[in-house]
């Protein structure tokens, strides 16, 4: 998936894109949460399937929490997936709190080098 906007408005509440299958390659993308208040935040930003997935690699990719974020406890963008998964995510943007959420097991690379609102990449 590459060059495209995802925009979660208000009572969009769950996720924008459940990543699922084999391999995925998220290049150039940017996800933004546009709701108004938390209540109506959608969930999250992006989220794997918990079975399938071996290899997910995103470049260059940015999630924005907008003005009111995003109402998942497991980040803006969870990794919900174990020992199979092998992950490489470059030049990651996370803005206005826009976590990362890895679970046990996953492998590989995360560079984030913009970050604001404290955004950041926990369980890695």
């Amino acid at each position: 998936m590459r060059g495209c906007l995802l925009e979660a408005a208000a009572n969009d509440d769950d996720v924008v894109l459940e990543v699922d299958g084999d391999r995925m390659l998220l290049d150039g993308n940017t996800f933004i949460s546009t709701a108004t208040t938390i209540t109506t935040a959608p969930s999250q930003a992006i989220r794997t399937n918990t079975s399938g997935l071996t290899m997910l690699r995103g470049i260059g990719n940015v999630i924005s929490g907008g003005a009111s974020g995003w109402s998942s406890a497991n980040g803006a963008f969870y990794i919900r997936q174990g020992a199979s998964l092998t992950v490489r995510i470059e030049a990651m943007s996370l803005l206005l709190g826009s976590d990362i959420l890895l679970t046990s097991g996953v492998s590989g690379f995360v560079s984030v080098p913009t970050a604001t609102g404290g955004a950041q990449v926990r369980g890695f």
